[in-house]
């Protein structure tokens, strides 16, 4: 069975419109509608990329669903899209706004006053303004309606849309809007509601350094946790289900139902709320709490085991109800190391001086009783005939 074409997997309108004197028997070409002038008048994207005006009005034109088989009668006689990415379509948007501000169909002060500046403080570049180039440069960048990300020399950065007034004030870094660390921005379907997947999420995600991060440890688990989601399942709904699947634990126990609302609370906030959970204390408690929940399973399916497992979650206190001071602790464990150092050192030299003491004791007692004293072996030979005990040889001999 030959390959089923599908049309392209966007949320932008598509369309086929009939072209009878077709040379190469193409009697239907597919567009992605990108900018209406009028009703019924369109800016479209032909397959070729290039972007065309298009009076369906006055074309036979047939409305197409998304990624979904084209009309049966239709189908052998398109001449269809290969697939386009996310980026090239935004580019080619941006591309259609300018056609439409040459036509005078569009206000120009939106095209002209808005460009796309490097907007991660700290980083040398600040406030520069990306290339329209780079920008339209799908290989390169990927960006949305008001925030992306570029490659410049090398390095990734994010970058920002805004008015060319605003620049000045941004770069001094007394804008109002100076992008929260905790945001995505807004980000929407061709329907107007807001939604924003995993990948896409993830490709505008970066983790920053808090020194006031109020969960203990160096080390986060969020970034790597959703990269790894969506590199294997590609969404936290698939992640759950897998996991129950896989891990043994039963459909209907708590740690189930807690799993499966943690990954939804965590689907949410990117896909809602969009917010950038890696840069946030509630998402890493969130994915803490995953992994504990994971990890007690592991150890026990029947009857997850969480014991010690509250390290995970780094608290204020530990299950023993104790206040968690990480630094003094450490802090006195290593003065309580160097104290029993000082205490073995101090027992062994205790110890050799005893040992000391009693030989220079057992000295004094039996001065003169090495080998050849009269204890010696040569003093331990029996007595002689006539002597005994309390008998003097010497004097006998006499």
């Amino acid at each position: 069975m030959a390959n089923v074409v599908l049309t392209q997997d966007i949320p932008d309108i598509q369309v086929i419109v009939k072209y009878p004197q077709d040379p190469a028997g193409f009697f239907w070409h597919h567009r992605i509608l990108l900018k209406k002038l009028a009703p019924g008048v369109w800016l479209c994207l032909t397959p070729d990329l290039e972007v065309s005006r298009h009076d369906l009005n006055t074309h036979n034109h047939i409305v197409l669903d998304r990624h979904a088989p084209f009309p049966r009668a239709q189908a052998a006689y398109v001449y269809a899209f290969d697939p386009v990415s996310k980026a090239t379509l935004e580019a080619k948007k941006r591309a259609a706004m300018a056609q439409a501000v040459i036509l005078g169909e569009e206000d120009l002060v939106e095209l002209t006053q808005t460009v796309w500046v490097v907007a991660e403080k700290g980083h040398a570049r600040f406030g520069e303004v990306v290339p329209s180039e780079l920008i339209d440069d799908g290989n390169l960048t990927m960006v949305f309606e008001s925030k992306g990300v570029s490659i410049l020399d090398g390095e990734e950065v994010f970058v920002q849309r805004m008015q060319t007034s605003d620049l000045e004030q941004f770069k001094s870094g007394d804008s109002k809007d100076e992008g929260d660390l905790r945001l995505l921005g807004v980000h929407t379907d061709k329907t107007g509601k807001r939604k924003l997947d995993l990948a896409d999420s993830l490709s505008l995600m970066k983790e920053e350094q808090m020194e006031d991060f109020p969960l203990g440890g160096s080390v986060r688990a969020a970034m790597e946790f959703l990269t790894s989601v969506n590199d294997g399942p590609g969404s936290l709904a698939r992640y759950h289900t897998e996991w129950q699947r896989l891990s043994g634990i039963s459909e209907n126990s708590s740690v189930t139902y807690s799993h499966r609302n943690l990954c939804e609370a965590l689907r949410l906030m990117h896909s809602f709320d969009q917010i950038n959970v890696v840069n946030t204390a509630s998402g890493e408690l969130l994915v803490r709490w995953i992994i504990q929940l994971e990890t007690a399973t592991e150890r026990n399916p029947r009857s997850p085991d969480f014991s010690g497992l509250d390290i995970v979650m780094m608290g204020p206190t530990t299950s023993e109800g104790k206040a968690i001071t990480s630094k003094f602790t450490e802090h006195l464990t290593t003065k309580l190391k160097e104290r029993a150092a000082i205490w073995k050192q101090e027992r062994l030299y205790r110890e050799e001086r005893r040992h000391l003491s009693k030989g220079s004791k057992g000295d004094t007692k039996g001065e003169g009783k090495g080998k050849d004293g009269p204890k010696g072996p040569k003093a331990k030979a029996k007595p002689g005939p006539g002597g005994g005990k309390g008998n003097n040889p010497a004097a006998s001999s006499e």
